[in-house]
């Protein structure tokens, strides 16, 4: 049946009726046609803002979430409208590593799930004063969680940092100078609790290199980065291992990935080292 609208000079304008709303049946619980479980299922790359703490300050950052669950092999779907809403709801108040223990305890209870995973890429900036002049520039890490909760909860943190680092063989064998470049450092650590966050883990790895960088450099600052590189050479094997040092020995991590890509300046290609381990 369709509704009668009227035109002003009495012509029907044909507007269909809407259609009654049907009792809409919850397929997600239904049997699936093959009863094979499913260890993740979610939604990824939902753009979302997130409050993230950096020392003594709140960031608002955008950042990219992933969300799933396991599914059991005699349930056909999950409610990911669930995860959504979730991510909203929680993403309003700042990210710590209590707060991702708690999102994963909901969307597990929500879900009637097992197993909860999170995902969270983004870019945190950090407000830094240059080495003599105190001149502030912002610099961008690139930063990443991954962390999972089943019978206990897994918190996975990382960070992409560049720092300068220079050559010392260029510097053992040549008359003038050394060649450097930037170096791509990426760490990923498993915490044992709740005492590592960002600010330390990025603080830590910056000092790895032959200077760090930063934003705003004066004159009275070029000169300072250039002479404490040219000071503290280094392959890109010293820098991994000197990041490696610094993670086995933090009474806060369980085990640890972290590489150096060195981007040669001098070379066609660049520069890899990387060092996998478990402390204690």
């Amino acid at each position: 049946m369709r509704a009668v609208l009227l035109h002003s000079k009495g012509r029907s304008l044909g507007f269909p009726t809407p259609s009654p709303t049907k009792d809409m049946e919850d397929l997600q619980k239904n049997k699936p046609k093959y009863e094979i479980g499913i260890n993740k299922v979610g939604i990824t790359n939902l753009a979302i803002p997130l409050k993230i703490k950096f020392g003594s300050k709140v960031n608002l950052v955008s950042a990219k979430v992933s969300a799933f669950v396991d599914l059991s092999a005699d349930k056909r779907g999950t409610h990911m409208s669930r995860l959504v809403r979730i991510l909203t709801s929680e993403s309003k108040k700042v990210i710590s590593f209590k707060q991702i223990e708690n999102i994963l305890t909901v969307i597990k209870k929500e879900l009637e799930a097992e197993n909860a995973y999170l995902n969270i890429e983004f870019n945190l900036f950090d407000l830094k004063k240059a080495p003599v002049t105190k001149n502030e520039g912002y610099v961008n890490y690139t930063c990443f969680i991954e962390a999972e909760k089943n019978s206990v909860v897994s918190v996975k943190l990382g960070a992409e940092i560049f720092v300068t680092t220079l050559c010392p063989i260029s510097k053992g064998i040549s008359n003038y100078s050394a060649h450097n470049q930037r170096g791509r450092i990426i760490v990923n650590v498993l915490c044992k609790n709740d005492k590592l966050w960002f600010k330390e883990l990025i603080s830590d790895v910056e000092k790895c290199g032959s200077s760090e960088l930063y934003s705003v450099l004066k004159r009275e600052d070029e000169k300072f980065v250039t002479e404490r590189a040219y000071d503290n050479p280094k392959i890109v094997e010293d820098t991994v291992r000197e990041v490696a040092n610094i993670l086995k020995n933090n009474e806060n991590i369980s085990e640890f990935k972290v590489s150096c890509e060195n981007l040669e300046s001098i070379h066609l290609h660049n520069a890899f080292s990387e060092v996998t381990l478990k402390n204690g």
